[in-house]
């Protein structure tokens, strides 16, 4: 009985500090493509703010995170976050800029596609990450086109642009 008391009171704790929602206030540094945002994270008991994070920002229910792309082709930070219900934030440093980026389809796992330099040419790279900014999986692809990949018990589907 002590052990399911203890369960029921670990499930509603854990419930009640799960991500409601966050909200991103962007501000630039005018006539330039110098932005960074705010974000605020709302919980069920707390709501925190985190300066100085570059989007687009995409919520991950299951991982209980918002991921912070870190920049795009017009305005890149050095890194890209992964922020929890208390502000604590796991940086993963870019590799090269950014073409794009998302969440998996079960919104475990963060991609990006990278311009990627390979011997002396640039190539577009798609880099997986987990929870923990730990790699994943990495894989060159082309332009303009559709990939399905499997990681793990999660997938993503990732239509590369037409161009950056």
């Amino acid at each position: 009985m002590r052990a399911l008391f203890v369960g029921l009171i670990f499930s509603s704790i854990h419930a009640n500090a799960q991500i409601i929602e966050f909200k991103e206030d962007k501000s630039c540094v005018p006539e330039t493509d110098n932005c960074f945002s705010t974000l605020k994270i709302k919980s069920a008991n707390k709501t925190v703010q985190v300066d100085s994070l570059n989007g687009p920002f995409f919520l991950s229910r299951e991982n209980d995170q918002v991921f912070g792309c870190g920049g795009d082709t017009f305005s890149q930070a050095m890194y890209a976050t992964l922020t929890d219900q208390n502000g604590v934030t796991i940086k993963y440093s870019h590799i090269g800029p950014i073409i794009d980026c998302g969440i998996s389809d079960k919104g475990r796992l963060y991609w990006f596609v990278y311009e990627r330099k390979w011997n002396s040419d640039f190539e577009p790279t798609i880099y997986i990450i987990d929870n923990n900014a730990k790699l994943l999986h990495e894989q060159k692809v082309n332009l303009s086109e559709k990939y399905w990949i499997v990681v793990g018990e999660d997938s993503i589907s990732i239509n590369t642009p037409k161009y950056y």
